[in-house]
């Protein structure tokens, strides 16, 4: 099976992802819901939160869009959002709910793009 991944010129910080990572997470991560310390696999730094509708959330840092690839496959994520800043550090919102990508969609208002893993 063959796995449709952004190219990797595509994940460069974007001029349309608003605000910080702060308002980010307040617009995903449920109060009192929001675990740091939890990286997985190549992932430099990570987290987890759950939102409102009680869905997982896992927040990943990666100085590697080959490694960060690999995750998600590994992983089983379905639906992930991500953006790269400056120095080149990429952070991604995935989760591996089977249905809907919809616990990211509050995302999509800082201008990310909600990308299936197949």
């Amino acid at each position: 099976m063959r796995h449709k991944w952004p190219p990797v010129g595509s994940l460069r910080w974007p001029s349309t992802i608003d605000e910080t990572a702060e308002d980010w997470l307040g617009a995903i991560c449920a109060p009192g819901k929001f675990f740091d310390g939890n990286p997985i696999g190549g992932a430099i730094a990570g987290a987890t939160c759950i939102t409102t509708g009680s869905e997982t959330i896992f927040i990943l840092e990666y100085d590697s869009n080959f490694k960060m690839q690999n995750d998600l496959v590994a992983y089983h994520v379905r639906f992930y959002a991500s953006s790269i800043d400056e120095s080149g550090r990429i952070t991604v919102f995935a989760t591996n709910n089977q249905n809907t990508g919809r616990a990211l969609s509050p995302l999509e208002s800082f201008g990310f793009k909600i990308r299936t893993v197949s």
